[in-house]
């Protein structure tokens, strides 16, 4: 599914991985569970941690931190967090109406 979603945001050249982690490793600032990912793009490598199963949404919302870094100047982490969101489920909803 990955690959896909690679495919799919022009991330062909990236390298990405998964990496389950223990909740002994994890600071979960009051959230039921953990998903992140780490990005190298020097390297074009990522690796998307999590301690729940990755779901096809969670892949596609990690995978747009690659393609979209950053929050705007203007914009809040929770802003740019609600935007990537949205924006994988924008994504998800067109490639199943294909």
């Amino acid at each position: 599914m990955i690959e896909k979603w690679q495919a799919i945001l022009g991330l062909r050249s990236w390298n990405i991985k998964t990496s389950g982690v223990h909740i002994d490793q994890i600071d979960y600032n009051g959230e039921k569970y953990f998903i992140a990912i780490e990005r190298n793009f020097k390297e074009k490598e990522a690796t998307i941690y999590h301690d729940i199963k990755l779901c096809e949404h969670s892949i596609v919302h990690e995978l747009l931190h690659i393609v979209y870094p950053e929050p705007e100047e203007d914009e809040t982490f929770a802003e740019y967090e609600a935007a990537i969101d949205l924006l994988a489920k924008i994504k998800l909803q067109n490639e199943r109406r294909k």
